[in-house]
């Protein structure tokens, strides 16, 4: 029976190994359920994934552009409007 020198050890005993398991991404998987007719709907569709993606990629653009609606923020100084006598106060001072 031959014996083991310690420096032939590999040493890759457990651990993770290169390649293993599922690569890396950057998307999530989401499931939920739809009511009866909306089922219906997505189930008549040719590609589920890209329609569901576009649905919400719209309902995304349609939110921002609803917030444009509501108006720009002015800046500060233009809402600030002192009274003539106070700006006469100190420039008298």
């Amino acid at each position: 029976m031959a014996t083991m020198d310690n420096s032939t050890k590999k040493g890759s005993r457990g651990g993770k190994r290169e390649g293993a398991g599922r690569p890396c991404t950057d998307s999530k998987l989401y499931t939920f359920r739809a009511p009866k007719g909306m089922a219906e709907y997505i189930d008549a569709q040719d590609n589920k994934t890209d329609f569901i993606k576009n649905c919400i990629a719209k309902s995304i653009v349609d939110e921002r552009t609803n917030l444009e609606k509501l108006g720009t923020v002015p800046q500060a100084p233009s809402l600030i409007c002192m009274p003539w006598w106070i700006a006469t106060v100190s420039s008298v001072r």
